[in-house]
């Protein structure tokens, strides 16, 4: 109940704590502190395990050299915990699957292999799960929200979250900040462009595939439709992750 009581009893409460920050990485270290020492071994229930990772990212992105946050491995360890049986999954089980499971450079190529049939078994059970909760919402109302990006660092430096683009953008009035992600121009910035990383991929048929997995074609969802090249293209883009799979940003034509 302490832990619901400092706000660590679901993913859009712990999410708050990078927009509201004060005190923020306090009340999650103290929520840390909460918890088990050696959570593997701990009897956690799914959603427990859901908010235990979620105040982990969080607190990575708040303070990144902070000694209390686990190495991904750790927590890609507490997601084997989730039901085999992905249709058991809570959606933000399978969101944290897409995210913690992405392949790193430095993986052999088995291990990447690995690591896509995970994130596209969770991306399957989210696609269904989206449509069968949206399939009565007007489509002006079905939003999507990237709640993190696919950034240039290692380990779980690699997930940038939108906050740290308010820091480039700060200087812009409200109207100014949506016209410049609604034209694209906010991707261009040098600032953020240097935070991100820039995946390539192929569009067939309007559809846009990830460059990387052999044995299944992976096609991801972009985030504006209307960016899609019409022909097929050779493309690059920056990767986001939403409760829906990842999402294709800033789609652009290799020359």
């Amino acid at each position: 109940m302490i832990i619901y009581h400092l706000g660590g009893g679901n993913i859009t409460s712990i999410l708050s704590k990078l927009t509201d920050q004060k005190d923020a990485v306090r009340l999650l270290e103290t929520i840390l502190s909460l918890y088990p020492s050696n959570p593997k071994i701990a009897k956690f229930g799914q959603r427990d395990i859901v908010n235990y990772i979620m105040v982990h990212l969080t607190l990575n992105c708040l303070s990144p050299q902070i000694q209390k946050v686990a190495p991904l491995k750790d927590l890609q360890a507490l997601c084997h915990q989730f039901p085999t049986d992905k249709r058991k999954c809570f959606p933000s089980s399978l969101f944290l699957l897409t995210l913690l499971f992405w392949p790193e450079d430095h993986d052999t190529d088995d291990e990447k292999e690995t690591k896509y049939e995970i994130v596209h078994s969770a991306v399957e059970h989210l696609e269904k799960g989206y449509w069968t909760k949206k399939k009565d919402i007007p489509q002006r109302k079905r939003r999507i929200y990237t709640h993190f990006f696919l950034g240039s660092g290692n380990g779980l430096d690699k997930f940038v979250h939108k906050r740290k683009f308010e820091r480039v953008t700060k200087g812009f009035s409200v109207s100014e900040k949506r016209m410049k992600w609604f034209r694209g121009e906010a991707w261009k910035t040098p600032e953020i462009a240097a935070m991100l990383k820039c995946v390539s991929g192929w569009t067939e048929d309007g559809v846009v595939y990830l460059e990387g997995p052999r044995k299944k074609k992976f096609n991801i969802q972009p985030l504006h439709v209307p960016s899609v090249p019409h022909s097929n293209e050779n493309i690059t883009f920056y990767l986001g992750f939403t409760f829906r799979g990842p999402v294709a940003c800033n789609i652009i034509v290799k020359q």
